[in-house]
């Protein structure tokens, strides 16, 4: 019977329990690092019927109640209109009780406001899945903005991990103190003429960025991660070099056929010898 009461409580406090997915969070979402402007629009939606819901943040310092909603809808979007906040890492989360007064919480999320016109994005990070050691890998990223322009001309600073965080490389990409000489090529893009270990973004934004995967550094089979920071913005991308690359083998089967076709000629060089030596031999004591 003690058995059956303690399972009979416990079903009682499961149905009493609400979990984080009765509240979803809709706006700013989860590390967000480009939220603009200087009130904030929060945006929600109550899974369950509630009755009031409260706006949590920790702007004060502390987590406290910024606004309340006594109105809120069942299973449709609400809002906390033009919320003043600073600028910086935010966290906010909702708190909301229904007609028997159980509470339901919300899952924190954080973004950071920031007080600028536009923020820049880098999108598109790419870097060659098994690149051999002892090859050049190329990887590449895009650099715009939040109204969609491209930047062009901009440096970045890139830097290499292995699987356990570690920093294992960093390369010299940066224009402070290096000597740069910009011209434009056929297509539009922007070429650094002085030093070529510098590249800079051409004018759709790309950022080319070719290495070398040493071996000293770079260990076959293990994983890597790229890092790209333009901007103040930072991309990655992962890699797993590969072995050596063999010999082209292409060039070695066209050299067999190159050889091939001059034992041949050789070949057909001495039996003609042979055939009509001892004719010419006998015009020649004639």
């Amino acid at each position: 019977m003690k058995a059956i009461n303690l399972l009979c409580i416990l079903f009682l406090i499961l149905g009493l329990c609400v979990s984080a997915e009765d509240i979803t969070l809709n706006y700013p979402t989860d590390d967000n690092n480009c939220v603009l402007g200087q009130t904030i629009n929060f945006s929600y939606t109550p899974t369950v019927e509630v009755t009031q819901c409260n706006l949590y943040t920790n702007i004060s310092g502390s987590w406290s109640i910024l606004a309340s909603n006594t109105s809120a809808l069942y299973n449709q979007p609400n809002y906390f209109y033009n919320q003043e906040l600073s600028p910086g890492i935010n966290m906010w989360g909702i708190r909301c009780i229904n007609s028997t007064l159980d509470d339901l919480f919300s899952a924190n999320f954080t973004f950071t406001l920031k007080d600028v016109a536009y923020c820049a994005v880098l999108s598109g990070t790419v870097c060659p899945l098994e690149p051999n050691v002892n090859s050049i890998a190329v990887a590449q990223t895009r650099l715009s903005n939040t109204r969609g322009f491209s930047l062009e001309n901009q440096d970045c600073a890139v830097w290499a991990t292995n699987q356990n965080g570690n920093l294992v490389k960093t390369w010299d990409t940066m224009t402070v103190d290096q000597l740069v000489t910009l011209v434009l090529d056929s297509s539009g893009n922007w070429l650094n003429t002085l030093d070529k270990k510098i590249p800079l973004t051409d004018s759709s934004g790309y950022y080319t960025f070719p290495f070398l995967v040493e071996r000293d550094i770079f260990w076959v089979g293990d994983n890597y991660t790229l890092h790209f920071s333009c901007n103040g913005i930072e991309s990655t991308c992962s890699f797993i070099p590969s072995k050596d690359r063999l010999p082209d083998m292409n060039n070695y089967q066209q050299l067999g056929m190159d050889a091939a076709g001059l034992f041949l000629l050789v070949i057909i060089l001495l039996y003609l010898f042979f055939k009509y030596a001892g004719e010419v031999k006998k015009r020649i004591w004639r």
